[in-house]
């Protein structure tokens, strides 16, 4: 599995970005999308509610200080399916700027629940691929969905997000209920 510092090579090495913060917004779209369209997460690190929208904090921390020729991962390191996925979103979120993306994000139920908690709150990959694959069965506008090889849904991740989904309608219903 691919890092979060491969993705963002990929995007910087490829001249798909422009900047930073168009970068840490990719990179957050990329793991929705990916979760959306196979269950699973891009890379293993967790992406947190900041200010300025979704950022993963350990590419913001070397992003950081170091300049564009120094930045870390190999974009080589993606699979046939990371790739067509991070095309998928470069073509359509990469037209956007990071102060675009920023706003965007900030309108979007993962990021708003994040950040109510507080802070710096790890963006649930439940919350996102709840998020992100009722909006796929939706006809707004997304990211035209590439064609992946088969794979399986993380039953663990499976198992979270139908918990989840229980706890909400229970809500519901008790509030319902009064």
């Amino acid at each position: 599995m691919a890092t979060a510092f491969d993705f963002a090579a990929y995007f910087h090495k490829g001249s798909l970005t422009t900047g930073r913060m168009q970068i840490q917004k990719l990179l957050y779209y990329v793991q929705c999308w990916s979760l959306a369209w196979t269950g699973e997460v891009a890379f293993d690190s967790s992406i947190q509610a900041w200010s300025d929208g979704p950022v993963e904090r350990n590419v913001w921390a070397h992003h950081r200080y170091a300049p564009f020729a120094e930045w870390q991962g190999n974009p080589s390191a993606l699979s046939p399916n990371e790739r067509a996925i991070t095309d998928a979103v470069a073509s359509f979120y990469g037209k956007m700027n990071g102060a675009q993306l920023r706003a965007l994000t900030h309108s979007e139920e993962p990021w708003i629940e994040a950040w109510s908690l507080g802070r710096n709150t790890e963006i649930s990959p439940a919350a996102m691929l709840r998020y992100y694959s009722k909006k796929a069965s939706c006809d707004q506008a997304i990211p035209e969905r590439p064609i992946l090889e088969e794979s399986h849904v993380d039953d663990d991740l499976f198992a979270a997000v139908a918990q989840e989904q229980m706890i909400r309608w229970q809500e519901t219903l008790e509030l319902l209920a009064r």
